[in-house]
């Protein structure tokens, strides 16, 4: 309505520049038929009425109206054009409709080009020096090319030819042909504004954010150039705050009070300044002038790049704010806003109208002031409206003139900028000292000339959320508001970190204390988890997971914006230069203040404390899944997107491991298991820390002083596409730490500072150090804490390294200076390392010597951050350099780096963080990850050594039956080792690929020369023993070379035995019972023959040996006979005490005598008593029994006559029963070549199913096919399933004897219960393999016979050649069979009877392979228990390493026990000792090394009581076995009797040991074992119990 009082037409003419103007000022609605209005085309409403009544008619209204429309749309068309083709340009034609994202730009790239940048690359340029607070972003300076491809020169040259005639002429022409193009650069704000449009709405924040921070204006007002809307950026706005010191004079008294709120909040005068038409002076930078004449604020026709051509600048308002510092020198007293309206703004009549209503004060500039102008009636309503005034003039000289109240003229001509912006800021200041209307961002959004960014579905869907949370807090008391709705994490989690570090540094009675200790942090999560029904917790989790991605991030930036708006005590807190208060309550309010903070932070904090009160309970929650259970996965989405998230609690000074871990895990679930560099950092409060990183990454840490960085938090960055294939690492995860030396802390700041600066250093691959200032003495306590931690991380073999920054240096470019400080900081560092190596007792006489440190390349220096005096300043271009700079050092110093996994990452922080909670880091730290890769080595090293010995046995195999049967009589190495050869390359091959190329490589290195030097021992031990054993038979052999001899005599003779009498009992063939009597009487009679001059073998007779040598001994047969009696010799090894054997030994002044026993005893303070030498033989006797019985008895096998001739009875009993028949030679030879085949048939098959059978255990049965520490684990399973005490006091007093009878059993279970099936299978396997390899030979030598026509015996070698390795018969002599020509015969004869063999052997029992040679349990033994065997000199647990011999590493066991299992009791008394010898080195008790020292050793200083000692490495922990602890419970009394001590006194067991149920925690899991991957429960058996 207001429009259509206004006339259409004008009777000035119409500019070209009028035409031009942007269509989104274009207001034209009083025609129905149009919808713009421009105000080149209006006039006042009264003067229109006028001009209608004397000359205008209504047609040529019409087409007037008509010429506009079509004006109109040229103009729009022209517009649309030049906006494409701008974007086109920039290259983000593509971006406008798919915007530009922070994900975009939020990447570690290449470093940002400084040369060589064009147009394409604007924007991206852009972007990244703005990220990195480089003001100088709008001044990129592009290379254009020539259309051949070259760079184009920036002076142009006359394309005209020159002579001398005309080279006058054509100096004073004012046109001159260049070769130019007639496009020009981008105008650096089309580049802003361009950059902004194509932005999306969060990236658009980042950008006016960093804006505002390089003190330039921001867009206020900007005309949508296809909607004719204007819109209003709030959404950009919300994450700014400015700061500001308000000067209030008073009466002899000045006041300063600071300010500091979000902008979109503040309110505060606002002064417009319009141009009306063209004029010659430039408004923007006389606006500079009244806000920092040293730095261009607004943009301006001046400023480098600007060019004559702008599209997208006019009707853009843009506002900037002057905040004064509280000086003298300030120009203005309080805060203002200066909004600045570019181009014309009679032809933006919306803009203006809307910022002259808000305003408090309004400047105009004007060509000139003269009746007739089109301005001249803006001027007038201006003028005559009641808001303040100021016109500028550009052609008039005059100074300021107050025309009347708070109206002023004030000329330009001819005078300087400083004498005009001096008389603008007085009268500005002047107007404003009186009361005046105040301009409010957030109040703009409801007028509804505008359209406010914040009205598009997802914001409101995200502000919706965020109210429905807020709203649960508003109007509340913040300091209330934690102890309301996030109780999880106040003093509940306060108690739990205080004793949780408590448990860990226990005095006295180390167990009951621990377990007191453990029940009380049990009670605080069982509190924090009645607590953790927070409906804002809930509301806010509820939120994360419902909404969108898009809807989420808005939720998530409404919460904290809408939070800071609820809760005000902070921020209504003034701070006055006055402002005097004492010690004490400065401290209260300081603690007051901390109490009252309030952010997401503190919201994600209690997801994590609720997450891990109910998961360290382990309560399964009933029905669905818990709420709880999800709070992970929400936070990992959102640290995935950039989010930083919490690491260390900066309240509690406690890392949450739980909530940290289940993080970190969920992180890899949906990125997978990553490589990333760690960039940590470390330095003063208040160094700019956060802000280095924030401009380094384009981070989000919290930058401003008055809430700085609590705690340490963590950030993913994602290596862009173009550097990705540089680097071996995928992410650049950043750790940004609170400053050290905080005033908060000032009571116990060392101790926080160190565990900090240990953490941080030992978290990154690299560290910054950031040092403030240039003065080595305000950076020597920070310096020591840091070169403390850096000697803790060599102590424990990690390698981090550092760079050192030194900020806010005054003179960055002088080399002399910074060669002194570097010289400095170099001498500083070296006494810093001489100090801390005291304090850590460790050699270091420089810096130097602790970690790898090159001053001239390590140290860099920052320039100051600001440019100037904040809170006007902008920030220091030299500052972004020098990011950059850092930036691409810590690139080049990454690139060598493997980084770390994110699961080895998230390894590292429990390690770090639990070593750290005991008093000596060093001593407490265990490696977890680097253990963990040595454990997964081990089962490598174990699948090598498995493959060479599988090898090897079968080589073995084939060899055996050779020597055995005197077909061999000399073996080689070099043929051992040429056999082997190529199984050995191939593990060599497989081990170096492992080295190489497993994800854990850069850890691995560090032992590849010892794995390869143990597989090169391990084959040659394994080649020289079976040597040896091949050797030992050929030895026999050649023992019994008389039998050899004669067994050719003895088959010739039996054979032509046989065949006389078969002739002479013919007549009995077909009475089989007949012909075996006559038989057997026969034989008798050839026996006694044969053997009548070879004398027998006698039996042994072990009890007279026996006696005759213990009465050699010196023992009477009266004590040999009682202690047979006794029979305690039995149980020898198992007695825990032996205190009854000995007597203590009298001082002689005599010569001691020098035998055996005496030099024994002679370092002992007492005497064995004979009872003890009487015991201990028969002990010895007794084991030796069985294997000297048995060893008899394969020597008589081996070497009787008699013995050997009756295993032959059969086979001849067979050959006269065939000739009493009247069968052929073919058919006798037949059946005795399958008689023969059959017996060595039968020993290959059982031998390899004994290897396979071993084979197939050691690769698939969960027992055995892992490492030394798995075979453990299922030993002790095995061991609680049975109960057996005597069996646990075996595995107790020798382990080992333990670990074989457990294969044994195993195997034996393995193949006569749970998997016979599988074992009968591989027999049969086997049994078919020798049938086709016995069907081949007969097949090859029956083919080759037939052709070559020869004899049997030609026959027979070729039948051995073909069977070669794979079996071995014996000599057969064949002078009694060369009438066989019919080969054809005989084959079929013999494959008759091996059909009958192969029948008879798949129906083996497997009984027969437990008899052969190759057993499988001892083949498993001797691959198993080939370790090492050491045992904890405390506790008794036997060291898990797999390597025999792996020195350097010392001994070693995850899980130790309570050192009264071995025996261990207070000495004097019969307490036994109830604590875990890993608990005890860290306590402050002491012990006895041997029974008989008179000396106490610290449990801190065992290393120092011995070999056996200090060979060990037993770490610090708080981790318990509860399988221990359930074993001293349930077999107390058996414990008490077998070492007649008592758990009493200083022993006395915990009373919440004996509430553990082997039922409960373990039966349940230990049915697993039977199934086909059985899996023993870590938590029982070993595994660190955080709660």
């Amino acid at each position: 309505e207001r429009t259509k009082s206004r006339m259409l037409f004008s009777p000035l003419p119409i500019s070209q520049e009028c035409i031009r103007a942007d269509l989104s000022v274009l207001d034209i609605d009083s025609c129905p038929s149009m919808h713009c209005d421009s105000s080149s085309f209006q006039v006042s409403a009264h003067r229109a009425q006028s001009i209608s009544s004397s000359t205008v008619v209504k047609s040529s209204e019409v087409e007037r109206t008509s010429a506009l429309r079509l004006r109109n749309e040229e103009y729009r068309k022209k517009y649309h054009h030049d906006f494409e083709s701008l974007l086109r340009r920039l290259q983000l034609q593509d971006q406008h409709q798919q915007m530009l994202s922070s994900e975009d730009f939020f990447k570690v790239g290449p470093p940002v080009k400084q040369t060589e940048i064009y147009e394409k690359d604007k924007v991206c340029m852009f972007f990244q020096r703005l990220l990195t607070l480089d003001y100088r972003a709008r001044y990129i300076h592009i290379q254009q090319k020539n259309p051949n491809g070259k760079t184009s020169q920036s002076i142009l040259r006359s394309g005209s030819a020159v002579t001398d005639e005309n080279d006058l002429a054509a100096l004073f022409t004012t046109s001159v042909e260049l070769n130019q193009s007639n496009e020009s650069h981008v105008h650096p704000m089309d580049l802003q504004m361009a950059a902004f449009r194509c932005s999306d709405s969060f990236l658009k924040q980042k950008m006016i954010t960093k804006l505002s921070q390089c003190q330039y204006a921001l867009p206020l007002l900007i005309p949508d150039p296809v909607t004719t809307n204007i819109e209003f950026p709030l959404w950009t706005f919300r994450q700014i705050t400015k700061t500001w010191k308000r000067v209030t004079m008073g009466y002899n008294t000045t006041t300063v009070t600071m300010k500091s709120m979000p902008i979109y909040k503040a309110e505060t005068p606002m002064v417009s300044f319009f141009r009306l038409g063209s004029v010659s002076s430039s408004k923007s930078q006389l606006m500079n002038a009244l806000i920092n004449d040293r730095h261009h604020t607004f943009f301006h026709r001046n400023c480098p790049g600007s060019t004559k051509s702008r599209y997208l600048m006019d009707g853009v308002a843009e506002i900037a704010w002057y905040c004064p510092a509280g000086k003298p020198n300030d120009f203005f007293t309080d805060c203002i806003a200066f909004c600045n309206l570019h181009g014309d703004s009679l032809k933006t009549i919306k803009q203006r109208e809307l910022l002259t209503e808000k305003s408090s004060v309004i400047a105009v500039l004007v060509e000139s002031l003269e009746k007739g102008q089109e301005s001249i009636e803006v001027i007038s309503e201006l003028y005559k409206s009641p808001k303040p005034l100021i016109i500028l003039i550009a052609d008039n000289g005059c100074s300021a003139v107050e025309m009347k109240p708070q109206k002023y003229k004030l000329g330009l001509k001819e005078r300087s900028q400083s004498d005009v912006s001096e008389e603008l800021k007085d009268i500005i200041q002047t107007i404003l000292s009186g009361a005046l209307t105040a301009f409010q961002l957030e109040t703009l959004a409801s007028d509804p000339r505008v359209t406010a960014d914040e009205d598009t579905e997802v914001c409101r869907n995200g502000k919706s959320a965020a109210m429905k949370l807020v709203k649960l807090v508003e109007g509340m008391n913040i300091s209330k508001v934690k102890d309301t709705f996030l109780p999880c994490q106040g003093q509940l989690w306060y108690e739990w970190c205080k004793i949780n570090k408590e448990s860990y540094n226990l005095k006295v009675d180390i167990e009951k204390e621990r377990s007191q200790k453990i029940q009380q942090l049990i009670e605080l999560r069982q509190k924090q988890c009645d607590l953790s029904n927070s409906e804002l917790v809930k509301s806010f989790t509820e939120s994360l997971r419902r909404l969108p991605p898009k809807d989420r991030e808005y939720f998530l930036k409404w919460t904290q914006i809408l939070i800071d708006k609820s809760l005000e005590l902070k921020k209504k807190h003034d701070k006055s230069a006055n402002f005097n208060l004492k010690q004490d309550d400065l401290n209260q309010l300081s603690k007051k203040l901390q109490s009252a903070t309030f952010g997401l932070e503190h919201i994600f904090r209690e997801m994590g404390q609720i997450y891990e009160a109910h998961k360290s309970l382990e309560k399964p929650s009933p029905g669905q899944q818990a709420e709880w259970t999800k709070y992970p996965e929400l936070a990992a989405d959102l640290m995935i997107k950039g989010h930083p998230m919490e690491l260390m609690d900066g309240d509690a000074g406690h890392v949450p491991l739980i909530w940290v871990s289940s993080l970190i895990q969920e992180v890899i679930k949906k990125l997978g298991d990553q490589r990333v560099f760690v960039l940590s950092v470390l330095g003063v409060q208040s160094s700019g820390k956060s802000t280095m990183l924030n401009a380094m990454f384009g981070l989000q840490f919290a930058v401003s002083a008055g809430r700085c960085t609590k705690g340490a938090y963590m950030q993913l960055v994602k290596l862009s596409d173009e550097i990705q294939n540089d680097y071996k690492f995928d992410y650049i995860l950043v750790v940004d730490t609170e400053g050290l030396r905080a005033l908060e802390l000032a009571g116990n700041a060392t101790l926080h500072d160190n565990e900090l600066a240990t953490f941080v250093v030992g978290l990154g691959n690299m560290t910054l150090i950031n040092i403030f200032g240039e003065n080595p003495a305000e950076m020597q306590d920070v310096l020591q804490i840091v070169v403390q931690a850096l000697m803790r991380m060599k102590k424990v073999k990690l390698s981090p390294s550092c760079v050192f920054v030194h900020q806010n240096v005054t003179d960055i470019a002088a080399a002399e200076k910074n060669m002194d400080g570097k010289r400095r900081l170099q001498e500083t560092l070296d006494k810093m390392a001489q100090l801390a190596a005291k304090e850590e007792v460790c050699d270091a006489e420089c810096f130097s010597d602790v970690i790898a440190f090159d001053v001239q390349k390590d140290v860099k220096y920052f320039a100051q951050l600001w440019e100037g005096s904040p809170p006007m300043a902008p920030p220091n271009p030299g500052y972004s350099e020098s990011v950059q700079e850092l930036k691409t050092i810590i690139l080049s110093k990454a690139k060598p780096f493997d980084g770390i996994l994110l699961s080895h990452f998230n390894a590292k922080i429990q390690d770090l963080w639990n070593a750290l909670m005991n008093e000596n880091f060093v001593f407490s730290f265990k490696n977890t990850q680097e253990i963990a890769v040595y454990r997964k080595l081990e089962v490598e090293y174990g699948n090598w050594t498995w493959t060479l010995r599988s090898e090897m046995l079968n080589i073995e195999n084939q060899l055996y039956p050779k020597i055995e049967k005197g077909q061999l009589d000399k073996v080689e190495l070099s043929y051992l080792y040429k056999e082997i050869s190529k199984t050995y390359k191939a593990v060599t091959d497989s081990l170096g690929a492992y080295f190489d190329n497993d994800k854990d490589k850069e850890m691995l290195v560090q032992w590849k020369g010892r794995f390869e030097n143990k597989i090169k021992e391990f084959n040659e031990e394994l080649v020289r023993a079976v040597k040896r054993k091949l050797e030992d038979v050929i030895q026999q052999n050649t023992a019994r070379i008389k039998l050899e001899k004669k067994k050719t005599e003895f088959q010739n003779q039996l054979f032509q035995k046989s065949k006389e009498l078969a002739t002479i009992l013919k007549s009995l063939a077909e009475d089989e019972e007949e012909l075996k009597e006559q038989f057997n009487t026969v034989w008798i009679h050839w026996v006694k023959e044969l053997t009548s001059d070879a004398k027998p073998i006698e039996d042994i007779h072990l009890e007279e040996d026996e006696l005759v040598v213990l009465q050699d001994l010196g023992l009477e047969s009266r004590l040999i006979d009682e202690s047979k009696n006794r029979k305690t010799y039995i149980y020898l090894s198992e007695r825990g005490n032996y205190s009854c054997y000995t007597t203590k030994k009298k001082s002689r002044l005599s010569n001691l005598l020098q035998p055996a026993q005496e030099k024994f005893e002679s370092g002992r303070k007492y005497t064995f008593k004979k009872e003890f030498i009487a015991d201990l033989s028969l002990y010895a006797f007794d084991r030796a029994e069985s294997w000297l019985l048995d060893s008899h008895k394969k020597f008589k096998e081996n070497n009787d006559v008699s013995t050997y001739l009756e295993s032959k009875k059969k086979e001849y009993y067979n050959i006269f029963r065939g000739f009493c028949k009247g069968s052929s030679s073919v058919v006798l030879f037949g059946e005795m070549m399958c008689e023969k085949l059959k017996v060595s048939a039968i020993e290959a098959v059982c031998n390899k199913t004994g290897v396979d059978i071993a084979g197939e255990m050691r690769c698939n049965y969960p027992a055995f096919s892992e490492n030394r520490l798995n075979l453990e684990k299922h030993v002790l399973a095995s061991l609680a399933e049975k109960e057996d005490f005597s069996r646990f006091i075996s595995y107790i007093r020798n382990p080992k004897k333990q670990v074989k009878a457990f294969i044994k059993e195993e195997v034996y279970k393995y193949m006569f219960t749970t998997h016979k099936s599988k074992a009968q299978t591989i027999l049969r396997k086997n049994v078919e393999d020798i049938y086709k390899i016995i069907s081949h030979a007969l097949f090859k030598a029956t083919e080759k016979l037939e052709k070559e026509q020869g004899e049997i015996k030609d026959w027979l070698e070729e039948f051995f050649s073909v069977l070669g390795r794979n079996l071995t018969l014996e000599t057969i002599n064949c002078q009694n069979f060369s009438d066989i020509k019919n080969f054809d015969f005989l084959k079929e004869e013999m494959e008759k009877g091996l059909k009958i063999i192969t029948v008879e052997m798949n129906s083996l029992p497997l009984e027969k392979v437990k008899e052969c040679r190759q057993k499988p349990e001892q083949i498993l033994i001797d691959q198993l228990c080939n370790c090492c065997w050491v045992r904890c000199p405390f506790c008794a647990a036997v060291c898990t390493n797999t390597l025999k011999d792996h020195s350097p590493e010392k001994h070693s066991v995850p899980f130790h026990r309570p050192s009264g299992v071995k025996g261990w009791h207070v000495r004097g008394k019969v307490d036994l000792v109830v604590d875990f010898c890993t608990t005890l080195v860290a306590s402050d008790k002491r012990f006895y090394p041997e029974l008989d020292s008179e000396q106490t050793v610290p449990y801190k200083q065992y290393p120092t009581a011995g070999e056996k000692y200090a060979s060990w490495s037993i770490t610090a922990d708080a981790s318990k076995l509860a399988y221990w602890k359930w074993f001293v419970c349930h077999f107390q009394e058996e414990l008490e009797n077998h070492y007649k001590l008592k758990f009493q006194g200083w022993g006395k067991i915990p009373q919440e040991w004996k509430h553990l149920s082997k039922e409960k925690h373990f039966n349940g899991r230990l049915s697993g074992r039977k199934k086909k991957c059985p899996k023993v429960d870590e938590h029982w058996i070993g595994c660190r119990r955080v709660l």
